[in-house]
């Protein structure tokens, strides 16, 4: 990002959310800890280091202070340089710390780190595109036998139920929205407090990628699952998280992260009660959509979700109303039409 023609406002407003932001990874107490004992297991006094993704450089200055002899601090966001600057400088190790401000797929840097860190994981594993931060960075600037960190990633899924499902909208005045109900389903929302969701069953994992083999573009397509339904259960979710192996022995749940949280696909109670509940989830253009299938001895039925759904239905009412529609926002309501 530069900052070369910007408002005022506009930097304040961006500085603003930056501090935010990195507030809120930084007060993670359980985040912190696994990506320090894994850089502790990984770094020696020979170490050259490279942090993508630096932020305001601090697993770059971790590197440093284990021991690392040299550590390069990549960042896009260009007001960020100086914060790791001063802060390696803060910390004694100004001389060891390189911030480089650019992005890594595209920057040119020698063949020379022994270990890569990144913590470009995102909420939903896969959205801050690591696998091609990773496979282009272990081909490009890796030594042979050197360490990513992390070094795998997985997603997980669980029936659940939500005790912050939402009833019916508005609250707290005697109107009905039956639309808006119907719409509210195609939007994943992210767990706040563990304790508002109950697990009802067994973990299953949706999709994994090692690191160091995994090659792009990665397919995040029909990942699926499917559990029996037990005692009946009010099943009225899917929770979604992260499993990451950052090195050998030290792993990372985003079921225990503050910055990191589950995602919760809510699902709308079958028409009878359900002796299995089966789980469809896709990834494309940073939106997920997701189909549950409930079935019984002789029966089965599906719900279809997602935000591509939602937009279409919306663009559709838009147009009834006359009003102008973008050149994507017609091709979207004639892919509706045909599917419809």
């Amino acid at each position: 990002m530069s900052f070369a023609k910007i408002s005022e406002a506009q930097i304040y407003a961006h500085v603003r959310q930056l501090l935010l932001d990195h507030e809120k990874m930084l007060a993670d107490g359980v985040r912190n800890r696994g990506f320090y004992a894994a850089l502790r297991r990984r770094i020696t006094p020979d170490s050259v280091v490279l942090d993508i993704g630096a932020g305001p450089g601090i697993w770059a200055i971790a590197a440093a202070r284990l021991g690392a002899k040299r550590v390069v601090a990549l960042e896009s966001n260009e007001l960020l340089l100086g914060v790791i600057k001063r802060l390696a400088r803060e910390c004694g190790v100004g001389d060891q710390v390189q911030p480089m401000f650019g992005y890594s797929t595209e920057v040119q840097l020698e063949r020379e780190f022994d270990v890569i860190v990144s913590e470009t994981i995102g909420v939903d594993g896969f959205d801050e595109d690591i696998v091609t931060i990773m496979a282009d960075a272990r081909t490009r600037f890796l030594k042979p036998g050197g360490a990513l960190i992390p070094e795998s990633l997985s997603l997980h899924g669980a029936l659940g139920h939500f005790k912050g499902y939402p009833n019916r909208l508005p609250a707290a005045i005697p109107l009905n929205f039956p639309y808006f109900d119907e719409l509210k389903f195609n939007a994943p929302v992210r767990l706040v407090k563990n304790a508002d969701v109950r697990l009802l069953s067994k973990a299953q994992c949706l999709i994994e990628a090692d690191l160091y083999q995994a090659i792009p573009p990665f397919a995040l397509q029909n990942m699926q699952a499917q559990w029996q339904v037990e005692n009946g259960e009010a099943v009225n979710c899917i929770v979604v998280w992260v499993q990451s192996t950052l090195t050998p022995g030290v792993s990372l749940s985003t079921r225990r992260t503050s910055s990191w949280s589950p995602m919760i696909y809510r699902i709308k109670p079958a028409t009878r009660p359900a002796s299995t509940v089966a789980f469809e989830l896709s990834f494309a253009n940073s939106a997920a959509t997701w189909t549950i299938t409930c079935a019984g001895p002789d029966w089965q039925e599906s719900q279809h979700y997602g935000l591509e759904q939602a937009s279409r239905e919306i663009l559709q009412d838009l147009a009834k109303c006359g009003e102008a529609i973008s050149p994507v926002g017609h091709v979207l309501i004639s892919q509706f039409s045909k599917t419809a």
